[in-house]
C-alpha cells in the first residue's frame, strides 16, 4: 500500500506518491484550483480510486516560531473537506521550509522548469516516511 502526500498551496496543490513499500516518496502531479477545493477533492478522490493508498500525508504549513497562521488553519479547513469523502487516516508533516529546499534543490542541478508544488509534496512525504 502506498503513502499519498499533499501539499495544499492556495492556487496548486502538489501531489506525491510513496513507493509500494513506503520507502521512497515521489513528485506525482500539480493540481490547480484557484481556491476551490472541490476540484481539489473531486483529483484526490480519482488517485484514490486508482491506487492502492493506505494512508494520506499533508502538510502543515507552521510559522516559524511553530504556531499556527492562516495558511495552517486553510489547511486544516482543507482537510475537514477531504475527510468527509474518504475514511483514509491522514496525518499532517510540518512543511517549513519545504518550497526552500526543492528550490535550493532546482538551482543546485540548475533544473529549468517551475515544478516546486509536487516537488514539495514529496519532501513532505519522504519526511513522514523517514521519521514516522
Amino acid at each position: 500500500m502506498r503513502a499519498l502526500g499533499i501539499d495544499y498551496g492556495e492556487k496548486r496543490v502538489g501531489i506525491a506518491m510513496s513507493d509500494p513499500m513506503q520507502i521512497i516518496a515521489s513528485p506525482r502531479e500539480i493540481i490547480t484550483h484557484n481556491n476551490n477545493d472541490e476540484i481539489v477533492v473531486a483529483a484526490i478522490m480519482e488517485i484514490l480510486k486508482k491506487e492502492q493508498i493506505s494512508k494520506i500525508i499533508v502538510g502543515l504549513p507552521l510559522n516559524m516560531n511553530g504556531s499556527f497562521g492562516f495558511q495552517a488553519e486553510r489547511v486544516n479547513v482543507f482537510v475537514e473537506s477531504l475527510k468527509q469523502h474518504t475514511d483514509l487516516p491522514i496525518f499532517f508533516e510540518d512543511e517549513r521550509e519545504s518550497s526552500k529546499k526543492v528550490k535550493e534543490a532546482m538551482k543546485a542541478i540548475k533544473a529549468t522548469d517551475d515544478r516546486i508544488d509536487d516537488r514539495a509534496a514529496a519532501i513532505i512525504l519522504q519526511n513522514y516516511l523517514d521519521y514516522n
